[in-house]
């Protein structure tokens, strides 16, 4: 009878010959490298962190896109547009850094695509008039018939102004036609105001009837008899002038409160919201001759908001000052360098104006930055009178 090979660890061949064993090497569990597993233990880590935190912020920045839509029906909600051009470039960014990398990358597409779109509508119609402005800033000089105001806008701010010099120099070196003042009040406020009565002598303003002032006019030109606005009971300077081109056409410098200054204490005077002062300011264009009007001042919004536009339609002007930051033109921390991030000062105009140049001017001491503008008149003229381009200047 065979035996069967009985041997339970391989001591012998196919054949049966004994064999000598093999020396097995013990298995010893490798140390981990101190110096690179676990720092990329942590890279992993902080990686997956920093995916998901973009991720919350494209989440965010969704929600308050569909805020932002909700704006045209809420001055409150309204409020967040002013950051739109923040919210779309922190849109753009995040999206193209987190997208390839997130889990759930189709999610975080369409949400950064909701964001975008929403942001996207109030901000780039502006950038894309402030772009063709700056590109068809040589083509639109005024012809050789055309009548030229140039107009200088300026939130003061008379009240903190350290040195009026600086503004005042600045202001006589323009040589406008006519400068529409706001925050004029205060000591060196009042400074500006009569060291420029000697390039510009005639002054409207509004305090006879609401004893504050919130807009000044000093011009070259005499207004016409009963055009100012203390006739109107407004605290915005207004007034209609005839020029020597044989036109009539009217100026208003007008300052409004924040969209959130006090619009949820139902006890203010309604003349404390952004939305009735809005108001008040149609009527007050209207009443004047929307066709023939220039309107400048600090409206406190940006063209990205629905309530300017708005209100711009309703008055039946054009807004010419697409995308010019001006506030704050000083350092919001002492030592920083300064960098406009809201552009709240306008100048807009009738249909009887033509835009031949728009600019910001420099830093003068006070937290707005000045706007220049030169407006041709196109509209109807006196017959018998031919326009003269250096008449009045």
């Amino acid at each position: 009878m065979r035996r069967q090979n009985r041997d339970p660890i391989g001591l012998t061949d196919a054949e049966g010959a004994m064999t000598e064993p093999v020396p097995s090497e013990p298995m010893v569990p490798r140390p981990p490298d101190p110096a690179i597993r676990p720092r990329s233990r942590w890279r992993a880590v902080l990686l997956e962190v920093w995916i998901e935190g973009v991720g919350v912020l494209v989440l965010g920045s969704a929600g308050l896109a569909l805020v932002m839509t909700l704006g045209a029906v809420s001055p409150v909600l309204d409020a967040i547009n002013q950051v739109a051009p923040a919210l779309f470039c922190v849109t753009v960014l995040v999206a193209a850094l987190a997208v390839p990398l997130y889990k759930r990358a189709a999610l975080l597409a369409v949400l950064a695509c909701c964001a975008l779109v929403a942001s996207g509508v109030r901000v780039v119609p502006d950038l894309a008039a402030a772009l063709a402005n700056a590109t068809l800033a040589e083509t639109r000089s005024a012809g050789p018939n055309e009548a030229v105001l140039r107009i200088v806008t300026f939130n003061l701010h008379g009240s903190v102004l350290q040195d009026p010099a600086p503004a005042i120099a600045w202001l006589r070196a323009q040589r406008p036609d006519a400068i529409l003042l706001q925050e004029a009040s205060g000591a060196n406020g009042q400074v500006v105001l009569q060291a420029l009565s000697d390039d510009l002598p005639f002054r409207t303003d509004c305090s006879r009837v609401t004893g504050s002032c919130l807009g000044w006019i000093v011009s070259r030109q005499q207004p016409l008899p009963g055009s100012n606005s203390d006739l109107l009971d407004s605290p915005w300077a207004s007034a209609r002038y005839m020029a020597p081109q044989g036109f009539e056409y009217g100026l208003m410098s007008a300052h409004t409160v924040w969209p959130l200054d006090r619009p949820l204490n139902i006890l203010a005077p309604s003349a404390r919201t952004q939305a009735d002062q809005y108001r008040r300011i149609v009527s007050q264009v209207q009443a004047l001759g929307a066709d023939s009007m220039i309107l400048t001042g600090d409206f406190n919004s940006g063209g990205w908001s629905h309530a300017l536009p708005r209100m711009v339609e309703a008055a039946g002007l054009f807004r010419h000052s697409q995308a010019l930051f001006s506030w704050p033109a000083t350092p919001v921390w002492r030592g920083q360098p300064r960098f406009p991030v809201f552009p709240i000062d306008h100048v807009m105009a009738g249909k009887h104006w033509r835009l031949v140049s728009i600019k910001r001017g420099p830093a003068l001491g006070s937290d707005h930055y000045p706007l220049v503008a030169e407006l041709a008149w196109v509209g109807p003229v006196s017959a018998g009178i031919q326009p003269d381009v250096e008449a009045g200047r």
